[in-house]
């Protein structure tokens, strides 16, 4: 186990690289010693060895009050709801990607434009309702259904520059 000398006194934040973070999370400080700290910041973090954090203390206990780096995750955890209200845009970025998730994931928009690469939707069921017109515009299309197709319409044309293909056991017409 290593041993903590909490002799240090620094009315100042100093910088302090973590250097264990099992039962509890202890830095080595500038002067080489280690002492233990308490996570005393604003938003959550979950530090990892070799993160650099703002510390300050003296005999009496020592806190991690800032992060300078870190490759560990910064939580933001309250206990109510969470209003975020920008006057112009609001952008979240991720480098690796974003994830939002929730019982119930709500988009309310005036207008929503999705642009990317690829697009892949996955769900068990899923309903779409337009009240005017669904168009689709594509390069090529291709539906593929392991049960029944149905499609009713008042009126249905199909057209084709060339080949029309209908392939099927039984056709009925009329």
């Amino acid at each position: 186990m290593t041993q903590v000398h909490p002799i240090e006194t620094s009315l100042r934040p100093v910088p302090a690289r973590v250097v264990t973070v099992a039962d509890r999370v202890e830095v080595e400080l500038p002067s080489s010693a280690r002492v233990a700290v308490r996570l005393a910041m604003a938003i959550g973090h979950t530090p990892m060895i070799g993160d650099e954090l703002l510390v300050i203390g003296d005999e009496h206990g020592w806190y991690a009050i800032g992060v300078v780096s870190s490759q560990g995750e910064v939580r933001i955890e309250v206990p109510a709801d969470v209003r975020v209200h920008a006057k112009g845009d609001l952008e979240l970025v991720g480098d690796e990607g974003v994830h939002v998730s929730g019982k119930v994931v709500r988009i309310t928009s005036e207008s929503l434009k999705v642009a990317a690469d690829s697009v892949k939707q996955t769900a068990n069921r899923w309903v779409t309702r337009v009240r005017g017109l669904l168009s689709v515009n594509a390069g090529e299309k291709r539906d593929v259904v392991t049960g029944e197709h149905a499609v009713r319409a008042d009126r249905a044309t199909l057209t084709s520059r060339t080949v029309v293909t209908i392939n099927g056991k039984e056709i009925h017409l009329g």
